[in-house]
């Protein structure tokens, strides 16, 4: 049974109505006071409660400090009286009268010694009733937080009696709870089990012996399913456990690395955090980072946001802003967060990341800025060979060959040896069609390691569009012809392939016919064979293209078997003993 006062004094009942009748409560404590020999019970606190309606949560209050007054003798728990709280409140520049934040009422319970407290939110619901959800609260440890179940009832008396009801159960569980702490404290645990078994007994949802076992497990370093076995139970009694997530997430976060199923363990359990401490930037930063590996970058942006307005000068957080912005193809708003991350930060403008801006801009279609950024980075960076190649090849696309050259010039300044930019110097001239150029430089690149296929790509490249000009111009000159064969010829010697072939030989056989025509008509037999000699050349080597291209290349092998009769009869006319060559 209850241990209730009997002191000449009102019952609980007439105290709740003298309160609401008068608007006010007791200040002082008016508990039967001890007899010689007895012992005071814990100290007890009942602040004002939370509540939208600031005087409901007063006035519940009053009544459930007035009613565990008269429910518990002092040997039970020694209520604090409502103007000690005021006062210590008061003292610390805070009103009496307003309801506090879990955390400061811990801190206010720390004030006033109180051992045992009880924290709750009141609300008038529609029908008029009240409703109180409560915890009962131990500030020696962080965790130690009881759910109560929650009362709704018509009136704050109502209220009152059944919540000292359901914390005298509760209360119970603290005796085993607290031998426990001490026992493991001692380290001796197997008796420490053994009182939190006895907590458990006499209260089986009892969250204070569970953490205890907990803390316990911890600091004997039990295997993570232990630590989640044991945390999982607390957090199924109390969700908000802030002590419980804690340890479970480092425990889900371990299980992880391993086991993806534990993956939204671990996310959820860290958002549960978060809202419980949502101004907590490490958290969000740890929350984002974990959203990031699992790839719910859509899910990361609103918290990496929150915690950048939150701590806008903190550098890790914008750099991980910049990362989640980059992952969900936000690119202005990933060009935005670059930008004045490095603006304030000018150690975050390393070499990897003017390598993202770059790609942030091109993903943006902004070649123009992506090659300002490659310059700024190479500026900065004078030495790093992957930013100036940036400059080259962005300087090529938007057309600005010069600036490319002279880029190229200075990568080559710092390593004469690198293959790429001296493909590139060749491309260059390439694209100023500065043919001369564009073959020495790449046989200057194909020495210093560059790849021949490539070399060799790139002449036939150039080679298309000129032997397509060449062929169908009707003042075609063998010079022209020749200077393209030779291209070809460097081609084919880095890599011989079925398109250096094709087009070695449709230009030997269009020279060939070029001049077989001009020594028929000059009679002159030395253009008669070479006209002969490129035919027959022309008939050899086009083999070599006719698996890729067998249209073209059986087309050209008709020409050829016209044109080799054609070269004889042309040699037997012309080049016989004493013929003369007509006159030009």
């Amino acid at each position: 049974m209850k241990a209730r006062q009997v002191a000449t004094r009102m019952t609980g009942a007439m105290l709740v109505l003298a309160a609401v009748a008068a608007g006010a409560q007791s200040n002082t404590n008016t508990q039967r006071p001890l007899r010689p020999g007895q012992i005071k019970g814990p100290n007890f606190m009942v602040p004002v409660f939370r509540s939208q309606d600031r005087q409901l949560g007063l006035q519940v209050a009053d009544v459930v400090r007035d009613r565990l007054m008269s429910d518990n003798l002092m040997t039970s728990m020694w209520v604090i009286p409502k103007k000690d709280l005021i006062a210590n409140l008061e003292q610390s520049g805070y009103s009496g009268t307003d309801a506090l934040s879990t955390n400061d009422l811990r801190q206010l319970a720390t004030f006033v010694r109180a051992e045992e407290y009880i924290d709750g939110v009141v609300t008038r619901n529609a029908d008029g009733t009240i409703t109180l959800v409560a915890t009962l609260n131990l500030p020696r440890a962080e965790g130690l937080e009881q759910p109560l179940p929650a009362i709704t009832a018509p009136r704050p008396g109502d209220v009152a009696a059944r919540i000292s009801d359901e914390i005298e159960k509760a209360r119970k569980q603290i005796k085993g709870a607290n031998d426990c702490a001490q026992a493991s404290r001692q380290r001796q645990y197997d008796e420490a089990r053994q009182h939190a078994a006895r907590g458990l007994r006499e209260y089986e949802k009892g969250v204070f012996p569970r953490m205890c076992l907990l803390e316990m497990a911890l600091v004997q370093r039990a295997p993570a399913d232990t630590l989640i076995r044991i945390a999982e139970e607390v957090l199924a009694i109390h969700a908000e456990n802030d002590r419980a997530l804690k340890i479970v997430v480092d425990q889900y976060a371990a299980k992880a690395a391993t086991d993806k199923a534990y993956e939204e363990k671990y996310i959820a359990a860290l958002q549960k955090l978060l809202t419980a401490d949502p101004t907590n930037t490490s958290l969000q930063g740890q929350i984002v980072n974990a959203l990031a590996r699992a790839g719910k970058f859509d899910m990361a942006r609103p918290i990496i946001d929150e915690a950048v307005k939150q701590s806008p000068g903190d550098p890790e957080l914008v750099k991980l802003q910049w990362n989640v912005y980059r992952a969900v193809s936000d690119w202005k708003g990933a060009i935005r967060v670059g930008e004045e991350m490095v603006r304030h930060d000018t150690a975050a403008g390393d070499t990897l990341f003017f390598q993202q801006l770059v790609a942030a801009y091109l993903s943006d279609s902004q070649p123009q800025k992506a090659q300002e950024a490659a310059a700024r980075g190479a500026a900065k960076h004078g030495t790093n060979e992957t930013l100036l190649l940036s400059v080259i090849q962005l300087a090529r696309r938007n057309g600005q060959l010069p600036q490319a050259l002279e880029a190229v010039d200075r990568l080559l300044a710092i390593n004469p040896k690198n293959p790429t930019a001296a493909l590139q110097r060749a491309q260059i001239y390439s694209e100023m069609d500065q043919v001369d150029n564009m073959t020495s430089a790449l046989r200057a690149a194909v020495e210093v390691g560059a790849p021949k296929d490539i070399a060799a790509g790139m002449i036939l490249n150039m080679v298309n569009p000129w032997f397509q000009r060449w062929s169908r111009d009707t003042a075609k000159t063998i010079d022209e012809g020749e200077k393209i064969l030779h291209l070809v010829a460097y081609s084919d010697s880095l890599n011989a392939t079925p398109a250096a072939a094709l087009f070695s030989g449709l230009l030997q056989l269009q020279l060939g016919q070029t001049f077989l025509t001009q020594g028929a008509q000059a009679r002159n037999c030395e253009q008669a064979t070479r006209g002969r000699d490129y035919v027959a050349r022309s008939q050899e080597i086009l083999p070599r293209a006719g698996r890729q291209f067998p249209d073209q290349t059986a087309q050209a092998m008709n020409g050829v078997m016209q044109l080799l009769p054609y070269g004889e009869q042309v040699m037997r006319a012309v080049c016989r003993p004493g013929t003369p060559p007509r006159p030009q």
